[in-house]
């Protein structure tokens, strides 16, 4: 917690960073970003509360554990007739001599000239020394506020590079910025701090899923909703509201979902419509069963309401395949019908013409080969039902993989 007078800059912030990991700390211009580094640096006192850095609970009049950390603030004061050269050797010589090897192939990784007074560098010229000077000794920990803030974009990418192989080599990161696509890029875990307040904790490609926005569009003739739902479907979006006659479209933009996740949710949602009309047909029996009093086992009933979940779920798999597959509803539907039809031709006619084994590859048959009321539980039919199911599933996730979703 730490407070400036009457104003409130921290409200509690509760962090865990573990050794060797790539953390990210991210939130607007003003939420707390730098007050909280401060704070654990030692260079800003907090109001309330406490910290443990390298296993320290205190680093003030610590230089051995200073020197074992990193930090390039978000403000650097670089000014003068001093140069690069002069400032970071001075540097190297507080932690014994640390890091002066690593001067210069920083500086020529980074195109920094050494030998400019300060007084003479652009913002972006400032900023390579400051990470230069994070970087130069090798540090156990990395502490790194707004780094590429003033970079010029293949500078940025050198960066992302350096902290990468940094933290590969055991370094503990901890960046803060305002750019989520930059610490999307190097970091596992991210905290979201707003005004002083951590309101979020994630994996990196948790939040990615889970980030969106909200689209307005305006069009001088009626929008085409149908494009803009294909649109949506292949990018796990959706469209909240479409107004076809105003020329009037709003979406819900969110970070494209994988295929197998946008598949896995429409099958999921297909065997639950299943289950339901099932369950009803079962209630329908057992209201039936009670009225009538035909006294049906209730073993027999659930076996024959499992093979009758499995049938069902088999033609609406091989239609879902289908479609999922060719992207065309109406195929779909009418190739499932016309499969059941075939199978139900099968079983009725097989027995008729002394063809058993017409009966014996309809999955109709595989049901109905003798009344499964007073069968009960046939284990082979069940295995078979769910063979054809996976087999119908496997075929539409092939195909799903493979189709452009917005043909």
């Amino acid at each position: 917690m730490k407070d400036y007078g009457a104003f409130r800059a921290l409200h509690g912030v509760s962090l865990s960073v573990e050794r060797g990991e790539s953390y990210g700390f991210i939130g607007p211009n003003g939420a707390g970003k730098s007050t909280t580094i401060r704070c654990l640096l030692d260079l800003l006192r907090p109001t309330a509360g406490s910290h443990r850095l390298l296993g320290a609970d205190d680093i003030a009049g610590r230089p051995d554990l200073r020197a074992r950390i990193g930090y390039l603030p978000g403000e650097l004061s670089l000014g003068g007739r001093q140069t690069a050269r002069q400032h970071l050797t001075y540097l190297c010589g507080l932690r014994g001599g640390a890091g002066l090897v690593r001067i210069e192939p920083l500086a020529e990784r980074f195109r920094l000239d050494l030998d400019r007074p300060f007084r003479g560098l652009s913002k972006g010229n400032k900023q390579k020394v400051g990470v230069v000077q994070a970087f130069m000794h090798a540090p156990e920990l990395l502490i790194l506020d707004e780094p590429t803030s003033g970079l010029d974009p293949l500078l940025q990418q050198e960066f992302l590079t350096l902290a990468r192989e940094a933290n590969e080599a055991g370094a503990t990161l901890f960046i803060s910025s305002h750019i989520l696509s930059e610490v999307e890029a190097i970091a596992g875990r991210v905290a979201i701090i707003r005004a002083g307040r951590i309101v979020d904790v994630a994996d990196v490609a948790d939040l990615r899923t889970r980030a969106g926005q909200h689209v307005s569009l305006t069009f001088a003739q009626p929008p085409p909703v149908a494009a803009f739902e294909a649109l949506a479907i292949g990018n796990g979006s959706k469209i909240l509201a479409g107004h076809e006659e105003d020329g009037e479209l709003e979406l819900e933009l969110t970070s494209p979902l994988p295929r197998s996740a946008i598949y896995a949710q429409r099958l999921a949602a297909l065997w639950a419509q299943i289950t339901v009309v099932v369950g009803v047909v079962s209630l329908a029996i057992l209201v039936i069963d009670a009225a009538e009093g035909l006294a049906i086992p209730r073993g027999d009933l659930a076996a024959a309401t499992l093979q009758l979940w499995l049938l069902v779920g088999f033609f609406g798999s091989l239609a879902f395949g289908i479609g999922a597959a060719t992207g065309r509803r109406g195929i779909a539907l009418g190739a499932a019908a016309g499969f059941a039809v075939v199978s139900w031709m099968f079983n009725a006619i097989g027995p008729t013409i002394k063809q058993d084994w017409m009966a014996s590859v309809s999955p109709i048959g595989w049901y109905m080969a003798d009344n499964p009321v007073t069968r009960g539980f046939q284990p082979v039919d069940v295995l078979l039902l769910l063979a054809a199911s996976a087999v119908a599933i496997c075929v539409g996730w092939f195909g799903f993989g493979r189709r452009d979703l917005m043909a």
